[in-house]
C-alpha cells in the first residue's frame, strides 16, 4: 500500500475535529497550529487515545486509514485563563511555591523582572525611585523539596532577618518567623519597603535560623542607579476613511498601557499627558509608506510641545481606530496582509512618535520599545521567541507573580496580564540607554531624505523648533549628521541613524492561529530615511548643514536651514494653568459665571516672559460633568475679544459661561507660534 502524507490545519476551536471518509487507504500526517491562549491537552482516533508530537508550531498526529475505513480526529483543546500568566502572590487561592527562577534563601529586591544587571559586576541594578518588593524564597528548606523543615510543622521554628548596609536603603529592618506550614501556604516571604531614595552601593543581608541549626546568611549586592521618567503624550487619529477613536477606547487605552509601561520599564513613573477629545488627522494613503511615517513624525513633534521645558524621554503615542482586520487605519495604510492587519509602527529610535491600535494595550509598550532601539533593524522577537521571549518577574504594586511572555513580542487583545518582561533582551537594554537629565537648549528636528537619479534632497514637512532648555533624545550615531555652524566660523556636528527601515506588529485575540511569521508584517524596509528627534542647539547657531557623511567623496550637504527658520516656541515656556483652574481638568465652575484662565510663562533663569499674544478659544467636548473639584470663585469683569492680558507676571482671560449649558469644555490658549495648550474643565 502506498503512503500518502498531507497536512490537514484545524480550525480555532475549543476542540478542533476532522473526519476522513474519502481518502485512499494510506499514511496521513494532521498537523494543527498552535492556538493563542490555548494548550493541546489531548488527541484522539475513532474515540482512542493517540500519541502526538510537536514542532516548531504545530500538534503533528499520525493516522493509518486501511480499506473501507472511516476516521474520526479530535484535537482536544484547553483555554489558558490569565491566571496561569499572572497569579496573586502567596497566600491566596490557588497559592502554590512559585517555580518563576526566583533566588532561594536570599533577599532579592524586585521592581519587575528578577535579577538585573547593567553593569559588569555582581550587583542587582535597581531603579532610584522605582516600587520595589523584597522576597525571600523558603521553598527549599521544606523536606518536600529536600530541605529540613516538615510542611505540617505549626511551631515558629524559622527566623528571618533581612538587614542592610549602609543604612537608607530599607525603610526598616525585617525580622519574622515562619512554621513549616506558613512556609508551604506562602512559598516566598514578601517584604513591603519604600522604592530606593538614595543613589549608591548595598548589601542586603538575609539570615535565615532553622531551629536547632547554624544560621544560614547570604549577601545581596545591588547599585542604585538613576534614570529620568518617561514622558508620554498621546492623542488618536482620525479620519473619514477609517473613523475615529470612542472616547472611552481611547481613555482605556491611555490608562492600560501607561500602567504598564510605568511597571515593565526602567523608570520611576510615567508621566503621562493627553489630548482629550482633540484628535490628530491622519495623513491620506501615500506610496511607500508616507502617510504613517508623517503621523509618527507630527505626533512626536507635538509631544514635544505639550510637555513643559526639560521634560527627558518625550514619546507621543496616536491611537488608531481599530474596528476590524480589514477596516480600520492600518488596513488603510496598507499595513495588512492575508486578512491580517497589524497593530503598531515605528520608526526606530530618531523618531520618537509611534502609532498604535485601540485595545491593543501592550502594543505602545512594543513599539516605544522600537525607539530605544530594541529588535530594531533585526527580526522581531516573535519570529525568534514565537509568541515571544519567556519572561517571569513581579508586579510590586499589583503583588502578582508574572510568568508569560515578553512584550516586544506578539500583542495580546486587551490584556496585559499575558505580557511582561525579560532581563536581558527588554529590562536591561532600556536600562543601559536611559540617561540622567540635563537642561542645554535644545532643537526639535525632523525630515525625510529621499535619493534619485539626480542625487538627495530632503522634504521638512514640520516647522522645526527650538526651547531654551530640556533633554536630548538617545538616538544612535549613523551616516547623516547635523552641522551647527556657529557665528565664530567653527561647528559642531551631531551625527545620527536616519531609519531606513519601519516596524509594524501584528496582534493577536485568543484562540487565533499562532503563526511562526506574519508575511508583509515585521520589518520593513523603506525607499526613504526619516528622523524626527530632539538634540542639543548650540548658541550662535547661524545655519545648519543636513549632512550625508558615508560618500566617499566626503560629505555630501543635502540641505541647509538658516537659523532665522528655526522658530522659538514661546509655548515651551508654559508653566500649567493656574487656580481656581486644575490642569488636571477635575475643576467644576457654577454656569453663568466668570472663570479666570491664568499661566505664567518663566524662563528657566527665573525671568518672566509678558509680552506674547495669545487668544483664547473654547469647545463644548461632552453634556457629562467630568471633574470632581467645586471651585469657589470672586466676581470678575469678563473679557471682551479673545486675547489674554498681562498682569503681575501671569496672563488672564475672565471667560464668561453666561449663555452656554452645562457639560464639560476645553479651554485652549493659543500662541503667536501656532502652538497650542489646553485644559479641560467642567460647568454645572
Amino acid at each position: 500500500m502506498e503512503n500518502v502524507v498531507e497536512d490537514f490545519s484545524i480550525p480555532s476551536a475549543v476542540s478542533g475535529s476532522i473526519s476522513f471518509t474519502d481518502l485512499i487507504p494510506g499514511t496521513y500526517t494532521l498537523a494543527q497550529t498552535f492556538k493563542w491562549h490555548y494548550n493541546v491537552t489531548s488527541t484522539t482516533v475513532n474515540g482512542i487515545e493517540a500519541p502526538a508530537t510537536t514542532e516548531g508550531n504545530r500538534t503533528l498526529l499520525t493516522i493509518t486509514i486501511l480499506p473501507g475505513e472511516e476516521t474520526s480526529v479530535v484535537f482536544n483543546n484547553a483555554y489558558i485563563p490569565e491566571a496561569t500568566f499572572a497569579k496573586p502572590a502567596p497566600p491566596g487561592e490557588d497559592s502554590s511555591p512559585p517555580d518563576y527562577g526566583l533566588p532561594s534563601l536570599c533577599a532579592v529586591p524586585v521592581q519587575s523582572t528578577w535579577d538585573p544587571h547593567i553593569d559588569e559586576d555582581d550587583s542587582i541594578d535597581l531603579v532610584m525611585g522605582k516600587p520595589m518588593k523584597i522576597m525571600v524564597n523558603l521553598v527549599p528548606l521544606l523536606t518536600t523539596q529536600g530541605g529540613i523543615v516538615n510542611p505540617n510543622d505549626q511551631t515558629k521554628n524559622v527566623a528571618l532577618s533581612v538587614t542592610a548596609f549602609p543604612d537608607g536603603f530599607l525603610s526598616q529592618p525585617f525580622d519574622a518567623t515562619r512554621s513549616g506550614v506558613d512556609i508551604n501556604a506562602e512559598g516566598v516571604v514578601i517584604i513591603d519597603t519604600d522604592p530606593p531614595s538614595t543613589l549608591g552601593d548595598y548589601t542586603i543581608t538575609c539570615t535565615i535560623t532553622v531551629a536547632g541549626t547554624q544560621p544560614h546568611t547570604e549577601d545581596t549586592l545591588v547599585s542604585v542607579k538613576e534614570t529620568p521618567d518617561l514622558s508620554l503624550y498621546y492623542t488618536h487619529l482620525s479620519m473619514a476613511d477609517y473613523g475615529t477613536v470612542d472616547i472611552n477606547a481611547f481613555n482605556d487605552m491611555v490608562t492600560h498601557s501607561s500602567e504598564f509601561i510605568e511597571a515593565v520599564y526602567p523608570v520611576p513613573h510615567v508621566s503621562v499627558l493627553d489630548s482629550g477629545m482633540t484628535s490628530m488627522e491622519g495623513n491620506p494613503v501615500e506610496p511607500n509608506w508616507y502617510g504613517l511615517y508623517k503621523d509618527c513624525q507630527k505626533v512626536a513633534a507635538e509631544a514635544r510641545l505639550k510637555f513643559p521645558q526639560g521634560t527627558p524621554n518625550v514619546i507621543g503615542v496616536a491611537i488608531a481606530p481599530f474596528t476590524n482586520n480589514k477596516n480600520n487605519y492600518f488596513a488603510y495604510h496598507g499595513a495588512a496582509s492575508k486578512g491580517k492587519s497589524a497593530v503598531g509602527v515605528s520608526f526606530g529610535p530618531t523618531t520618537k512618535g509611534v502609532v498604535a491600535a485601540e485595545g491593543y494595550y501592550s502594543s505602545v509598550a512594543h513599539e516605544i520599545g522600537h525607539t530605544f532601539n530594541l529588535y530594531y533593524g533585526v527580526p522581531e522577537q516573535y519570529t525568534e521567541f514565537n509568541p515571544g521571549a519567556p519572561a517571569s518577574g513581579f508586579w510590586p504594586e499589583k503583588r502578582e507573580w508574572r510568568s508569560s511572555y515578553d512584550f516586544m513580542g506578539l500583542v495580546p487583545f486587551q490584556s496585559t496580564s499575558t505580557v511582561w518582561v525579560t532581563g536581558d533582551t527588554t529590562f536591561e537594554p532600556i536600562f543601559s540607554k536611559l540617561k540622567t537629565p540635563n537642561d542645554p537648549q535644545i532643537i526639535f528636528v525632523s525630515g525625510i531624505i529621499y535619493e534619485d537619479e539626480s542625487g538627495q534632497y530632503a522634504e521638512l514637512p514640520l516647522t522645526w523648533f527650538s526651547m531654551p532648555y530640556g533633554t536630548p533624545d538617545t538616538v544612535p550615531e549613523g551616516q547623516y549628521a547635523l552641522r551647527f555652524n556657529l557665528a565664530d566660523g567653527t561647528s559642531v556636528v551631531t551625527s545620527f541613524e536616519a531609519s531606513t527601515t519601519m516596524h509594524i506588529c501584528p496582534g493577536i485575540e485568543a484562540g487565533e492561529d499562532l503563526q511562526a511569521d506574519y508575511p508583509g508584517l515585521g520589518e520593513i524596509p523603506l525607499d526613504f530615511a526619516g528622523f524626527a528627534f530632539a538634540t542639543t542647539y548650540p548658541e550662535s547657531t547661524v545655519n545648519i548643514d543636513l549632512l550625508d557623511t558615508s560618500k566617499p567623496e566626503g560629505q555630501q550637504v543635502i540641505t541647509t536651514i538658516d537659523a532665522e527658520d528655526v522658530v522659538p516656541s514661546v509655548s515651551a515656556y508654559f508653566g500649567g494653568f493656574r487656580p481656581p483652574i486644575n490642569s488636571d481638568g477635575s475643576s467644576v465652575f457654577k454656569l453663568k459665571s466668570t472663570v479666570p484662565v491664568k499661566f505664567q510663562l518663566q524662563e528657566a533663569e527665573g525671568a518672566f516672559i509678558n509680552d506674547a499674544v495669545v487668544t483664547l478659544s473654547y469647545a463644548k467636548i461632552s453634556n457629562g460633568i467630568v471633574g470632581t473639584q467645586v471651585e469657589a470663585i470672586t466676581n470678575v469683569q469678563a473679557t471682551t475679544g479673545n486675547l489674554f492680558r498681562n498682569a503681575d507676571d501671569q496672563y488672564i482671560y475672565n471667560w464668561k459661561t453666561k449663555g452656554l449649558t452645562t457639560g464639560t469644555y476645553e479651554l485652549t490658549a493659543t500662541f503667536e507660534d501656532g502652538k497650542s495648550k489646553s485644559v479641560v474643565v467642567s460647568l454645572r
